[in-house]
């Protein structure tokens, strides 16, 4: 056992043997506690604890955030930040410091240290996941104009990129919360009409956008386009329940079909199509998110749902 042979060793007089044996415990355990008393044991005796090749140590800072702790990892980053290393160090460790600030709600600091590696390094996509993690400590205080410039930003510098896609799904929500009317469901019909990973994530946004409204059929016919869309995640499921569902509230209009090419009442024009999936850019804003109590989210029971938000 590790740390009662290090205790041993160091009682002994065997410190190399000692700190080899603290070291392995607290890299291999952060968090509990065998590894958290050998990580003090180290501190006391004057060793370091962290790898020192750049690359071990941006793993180790990764392992740290893992089990959530980002006061050591952000120690363990600043010879990274603030020492001769080469770019793509410097830019992955910007990010991850950017991580560990907004886990810790260092929102300023997320911000600032974001904003530093993007007049840095701009087209490295760690600057780009960084923009990301910038706009969710920037939602947290409605900061509506940075959230465009970062948005902005990322689909003139990173246009296709998976941190861009999820940007600017990240703006349609907070915009929906503001009371505006068109502009969330035309930025989440952008993503939609991506027929990105987070596509999915958008339409069923723009669903609750519409039944919040009244919209019913609308509301239907993102959930249709959802399941004709062959999505083998948790939204199908979720969204064949809701289907069901708000078949039997009343409709501003007809059931109607999410083959392509359709016009969806009420809804505008579709965007440019894609065989299985079709979306559509005038619906009106949005107010729910996931994880909110009044949007259900997949991975939820029916009856959770149910009881919830509709009984």
């Amino acid at each position: 056992v590790p740390w009662p042979t290090g205790e041993a060793m160091r009682r002994d007089g065997n410190r190399t043997m000692a700190i080899e044996l603290y070291r392995t415990l607290w890299r291999d355990t952060p968090g509990s506690q065998w590894g958290t008393q050998a990580r003090d044991r180290l501190a006391d005796i004057g060793a370091r604890a962290e790898p020192q090749e750049a690359q071990e140590r941006l793993a180790w800072v990764e392992r740290l955030q893992r089990v959530g702790l980002h006061e050591d990892a952000l120690t363990a980053l600043d010879p990274l930040l603030s020492g001769q290393v080469e770019a793509e160090v410097r830019a992955r460790a910007s990010y991850l410091a950017v991580r560990s600030h907004l886990a810790r709600r260092e929102d300023r600091a997320a911000v600032e240290r974001a904003q530093a590696l993007r007049r840095a390094s701009p087209r490295s996509p760690w600057a780009a996941k960084a923009g990301l993690a910038a706009m969710r400590a920037l939602i947290r205080e409605n900061r509506t104009s940075e959230l465009r410039a970062w948005d902005e930003w990322l689909r003139s510098v990173h246009p296709r990129s998976e941190p861009t896609e999820e940007a600017r799904e990240l703006l349609g929500s907070l915009l929906a919360r503001t009371g505006n009317q068109t502009e969330p469901l035309r930025v989440l019909g952008d993503v939609a009409n991506g027929h990105g990973p987070r596509a999915p994530y958008a339409l069923w946004r723009i669903a609750w956008i519409e039944r919040e409204r009244g919209r019913v059929p609308a509301a239907r016919f993102s959930l249709e386009t959802l399941v004709g869309a062959g999505s083998a995640s948790a939204f199908r499921q979720a969204a064949l329940y809701w289907l069901a569902r708000l078949h039997h509230e009343p409709r501003r209009g007809e059931s109607f079909s999410h083959a392509h090419g359709q016009r969806a009442p009420d809804n505008g024009h579709l965007l440019e199509g894609h065989p299985r999936l079709v979306v559509f850019r005038t619906c009106p804003g949005m107010h729910l998110c996931p994880g909110e109590e009044t949007a259900p989210m997949p991975g939820r029971t029916a009856q959770q749902a149910v009881g919830k938000n509709f009984s």
